[in-house]
């Protein structure tokens, strides 16, 4: 399983169109990428270009996750800690448990959203 994580030193980005790098991790290996300087569209692109299982990070624009849904990408948000953390519970399954915000870190999807925002959830608007 193939996972990035966006970084914020080496913690949790907690917004992905801030994060300063990358941390891609699969079964073999483990590799930083420097994207201080880089646009949002170009963060994306190099997200898509590596084709991850999975996007860890804090938050994330609905249009950016939009697109990597239709790449395949799963992404979750919510999330703050350490970053090497999270990709090891996702790898072992067990992210829910300890590096969250909120109440527990969430598979992102539209109708999740949709769903929320009807039911007056934590993205209900005035």
């Amino acid at each position: 399983m193939k996972i990035v994580a966006a970084l914020f030193g080496q913690e949790i980005s907690p917004r992905f169109d801030c994060c300063v790098g990358l941390l891609v991790c699969d079964e073999e290996s483990e590799r930083q990428l420097d994207l201080r300087g880089w646009t949002v569209g170009e963060r994306l692109e190099e997200v898509i270009k590596i084709m991850p299982d999975c996007l860890l990070c804090g938050g994330i624009r609905r249009c950016d996750l939009y697109v990597l849904n239709e790449c395949g990408i799963n992404v979750w948000d919510g999330l703050t800690g350490e970053a090497r953390r999270a990709v090891e519970e996702c790898q072992r399954g067990t992210l829910g448990r300890a590096v969250t915000t909120n109440n527990s870190p969430r598979l992102s999807s539209a109708r999740s959203r949709r769903c929320r925002r009807k039911k007056g959830g934590n993205n209900a608007r005035s």
